[in-house]
């Protein structure tokens, strides 16, 4: 009898049999979750840039309103200059002289290779190339702001004559536009 005891004790029941899971399970739930994170990655990367794109172009807008700002209240010229992930803003006479650094992989461009703007007293805009050639400005200027991550990421805006920043909505191309036409 006392064998036989023994032997019931140490075959498991069909509870303790169900305690865990099994490799199959495990391997099942570790393939769905790496699929998803390999559809939703590309998602999140493409956020991300968006946002360091919103967050330069604000902050370039907020730089040169606060130049033309400080140029008409301080009677002085001052300079905002762009280049890669930063923007600096300097008046002439050297008051709240500041540089601020944007999210990485953040590309400044225009017509013409501008990449300096003063406005003077008066609300004109005088914009500078890369070769130092200075001029006033007789016509809108459009900035582009690109993430580097991502090419197709670009935001715009407008720079007029007597110092209006315009945000416009990005251009369609033709094949948008014959889309949006059917």
């Amino acid at each position: 009898m006392n064998n036989l005891h023994k032997h019931k004790q140490l075959k498991p029941s069909p509870k303790q049999r169900q305690r865990g899971i099994s490799l199959v399970e495990l391997l099942t739930v570790v393939s769905i979750v790496g699929i998803l994170a390999y559809i939703s990655a590309p998602s999140y990367v493409e956020a991300i840039s968006l946002r360091n794109l919103n967050t330069a172009k604000t902050t370039l807008i907020q730089t040169l309103y606060r130049a033309k700002n400080i140029a008409s209240t301080e009677n002085t010229i001052v300079t905002v200059t762009t280049s890669n992930n930063q923007i600096t803003i300097n008046p002439a006479n050297n008051s709240n002289s500041n540089t601020i650094t944007l999210p990485e992989k953040i590309v400044f461009s225009s017509e013409n290779n501008i990449n300096t703007i003063q406005f003077n007293p008066l609300g004109e805009v005088i914009v500078t190339n890369n070769q130092g050639t200075a001029t006033v400005l007789t016509s809108n200027l459009g900035v582009s702001i690109q993430a580097q991550s991502n090419s197709t990421i670009q935001e715009t805006i407008t720079i007029t004559p007597m110092g209006l920043i315009l945000i416009l909505p990005p251009a369609t191309t033709a094949v948008e536009e014959t889309v949006a036409e059917l």
